[in-house]
């Protein structure tokens, strides 16, 4: 009988916020970027959303990466907003970044400014 070889992947979960209103009004919604590394870069595989507790007991807020964080084709985007656009503030947390003329309120700090959106990233967690 042959024996399988079950491939180990380095795979993580990310935090990010959508700092989209929903129609009720509510504040910014956090969901989690499942990344895999792949040959050195690291890659979105996978968006959901989550709550800030369970993101918290999933030490998913301690997670720190720093290089490329490229997209598969199957990517789903954001599960609140729908885009793929994550910016980074200066504060090292990542949002979704939906602004067409690149001026954006950071949902973690509230730091206003211009964002751009970012495939290359030196980020942390939550840090709720």
């Amino acid at each position: 009988m042959k024996e399988e070889t079950i491939e180990r992947r380095n795979a993580r979960v990310i935090l990010c916020k959508c700092p989209a209103k929903t129609k009720g009004g509510a504040a910014a919604k956090s969901f989690g970027i499942r990344i895999e590394e792949r040959k050195g870069d690291w890659i979105r595989t996978w968006a959901f959303k989550i709550d800030e507790d369970k993101a918290r007991r999933e030490n998913f807020d301690k997670e720190k990466i720093s290089g490329s964080l490229n997209r598969t084709a199957e990517y789903p985007g954001c599960p609140w907003c729908g885009t793929s656009n994550i910016a980074e503030c200066s504060c090292g947390k990542l949002f979704c970044w939906t602004s067409e003329n690149n001026v954006s309120v950071c949902p973690w700090c509230g730091k206003s400014g211009e964002y751009q959106t970012t495939e290359i990233l030196h980020v942390q967690g939550g840090g709720f």
